[in-house]
This record gives structure tokens, sequence and C-alpha cells, in this order.
């Protein structure tokens, strides 16, 4: 028997959380999960679970890039890259995010219980 234990999530439900995680979050849920096309359920099984959340964890300073990446490409930022708008690495915006993600590395467990 494969596994005793799985965990098994929506599709619909990993599409739309995929927002609130890092790129590549529902590209690595169809990696490591499978998924069952007649259901639209994707099973997992613990450790591939764990193994996604920790990876495309969403921390303090990346939820903020969220909002304020765009508006500093609006104001042409020399922190941010031309065109992918993310953080040039060394730079003192992407050594705030490193910070804020270092004190907030999991946004989304803030607050709830292990």
């Amino acid at each position: 028997m494969e596994g005793l234990v799985k965990l098994i999530r929506p599709l619909t439900s990993l599409q739309a959380k995929a927002s609130l995680r890092k790129p590549g979050y529902l590209d690595a849920c169809l990696k490591l999960g499978k998924l069952d096309p007649v259901t639209g359920y994707v099973s997992f099984t613990p450790g591939a679970w764990q193994t996604i959340r920790t990876q495309y964890a969403l921390g303090l300073g990346d939820a903020i890039h969220k909002v304020a990446g765009p508006i500093g490409q609006a104001l042409n930022l020399d922190c941010l890259d031309k065109q992918t708008g993310a953080l040039k690495p060394g730079t003192p915006c992407q050594q705030r995010e490193a910070a804020l993600n270092k004190f907030v590395p999991n946004l989304l467990s803030v607050g709830s219980t292990p």
C-alpha cells in the first residue's frame, strides 16, 4: 500500500491560494501531488505537503513586496529589476525584505496553533 495517510486538496483551492504563495506554488503542487482528473482533487503524502508549505511560505517581506513592488516599478526605483519587478540582490530593499521574512517567515501561520 502506497502511504497510509494522504492529504487531499481540491485543485480549485490550490489555484486560488497560488496568489498568496511564492511563484511556482501551483506547479510544485502538481509535481509533488497526484491529480485525479475525474474528481479534480490532488492528493499528497504528508512529507510532500510539508515540503510545499515550507518552500512556498509567504513571509512578511514577500507580502509587502507584492503590494509595494508594483508601486516601486511605477516610480522606477533602482532596487527593482526593470523587466521582472523582482528585487535586485544586495539592495537595501532586498535586505529589508529578507529581514522581514526572517522576522515573520510564514505569514499564513501567524496566530495559528501548530
